[in-house]
């Protein structure tokens, strides 16, 4: 009885190391992409990083950084790297704390998010940050300037 399930078994087994994600039809080769950000010289962690190409495609690549400030990109945030090309690197990083308020004249506390990455880090247009991925070069470190905590506009 157990030979009959041995193809299934097989099939089965076989198929565990099948998992990752097939990229699209017409999506360009990938290359392994890794970017440390450091701010003030230290890593930075918990950060979005997002690199946009240079000439306008859509296949950008993101990636968060971990407590070393390493980030893997993974281009349209499913495909392991990035395509071959020119790049401009966003980096944001967002905090979140409780402050006191107070609602219909009652004390209350409200969450304020703060900005902990220069604006012209964490804009397109200003980013003086940029990458150029292919072959030869599959890591990278940039720095995200000073640190800073400046109040986000509240929605």
């Amino acid at each position: 009885m157990c030979s009959r399930f041995l193809p299934v078994i097989f099939l089965v087994l076989s198929c565990l190391g099948c998992t990752g994600t097939k990229t699209p039809d017409g999506m360009p080769k990938l290359f392994p992409c890794e970017i440390v950000v450091t701010q003030d010289g230290q890593p930075l962690s918990d950060a979005v990083v997002i690199a946009q190409p240079v000439d306008g495609s859509q296949w950008n690549a993101s990636g968060s950084t971990d407590a070393n400030g390493k980030a893997v990109l993974f281009t349209q945030g499913l495909y392991k790297g990035a395509i071959e090309g020119k790049y401009k690197v966003i980096v944001q990083k967002t905090a979140t704390e409780k402050e006191p308020s107070t609602f219909e004249g009652k004390p209350a506390t409200v969450e304020v998010v703060y900005y902990l990455v220069e604006e012209k880090y964490r804009d397109y247009e200003t980013t003086p940050l940029e990458i150029e991925v292919g072959s030869a070069n599959p890591s990278f470190v940039l720095e995200a300037g000073k640190a800073v905590k400046s109040r986000a506009p509240a929605r």
